[in-house]
């Protein structure tokens, strides 16, 4: 387009250019019809993106690489911390050929409120309760093997801790089993998903340095 010049009438002064009014030609060359839709295009497809992905179009790469930062730039540790890191990996575990007596006794002295029962090599069978060992109609000379539960519920070590967090929340449980190929590997509790918590307030509290203090005294206070 061509800028139009408004010559003063009266002094020697300089031109006053008075840019173009906007939309002067489209009716002769129609090039702002043809922007119109495209700009209208671009923020549907913005909002569809929005509106279907939880990451943005900068962090969606870092999502792909394993880096979950999502659109507002805010890492949620939990969404990045592994159980591997965080499970406890010893697990109090009761074999398969033990009585109800046997196992009576150890619920009642160690005063967990369910083991996970597994076989001679190491493998998972189930889960026993106290709830169902202290039934009083059981023998107590029969074998765990009659009253233990073979569906468990469980995670893996490279899953994410988010993933434990919203299966205890959903299934009212206080622990998830963690299990490699189908072997008892570790445990996950509250407790452990409370240490992603703990060292993320760690990283936020001030460390010291500049912002810091020495002896007692602002570095900024001299």
């Amino acid at each position: 387009d061509e800028l139009v010049h408004d010559w003063p009438s009266v002094g020697g002064g300089l031109p006053r250019v008075v840019p173009p009014r906007i939309g002067r030609d489209t009716a002769a060359t129609g090039r702002d019809g043809r922007i119109m839709p495209l700009m209208l295009a671009t923020v549907i497809a913005d909002l569809v993106f929005s509106a279907l992905s939880d990451d943005s179009i900068m962090t969606e790469k870092l999502t792909r690489r394993g880096l979950r930062i999502g659109r507002h730039y805010g890492i949620d540790p939990m969404t990045t911390a592994r159980i591997g890191t965080i499970m406890t990996p010893d697990v109090a575990t009761l074999t398969h050929d033990l009585t109800i007596s046997q196992a009576r006794d150890l619920f009642l002295t160690k005063g967990h409120g369910a083991y996970p029962v597994v076989d001679d090599t190491g493998a998972l069978l189930g889960m026993i309760g106290r709830r169902e060992l202290l039934s009083g109609d059981l023998d107590p000379t029969s074998s765990i093997s009659a009253i233990t539960t073979s569906e468990v519920l469980s995670v893996g070590p490279g899953d994410h801790a988010i993933d434990a967090l919203h299966l205890m929340v959903d299934e009212h449980v206080e622990h998830i089993l963690v299990l490699d190929a189908g072997r008892l590997v570790g445990i996950c509790t509250r407790t452990d998903l409370l240490k992603v918590r703990r060292e993320q307030r760690g990283l936020e509290q001030l460390q010291p340095g500049i912002l810091g203090s020495r002896g007692g005294e602002s570095v900024f206070s001299r």
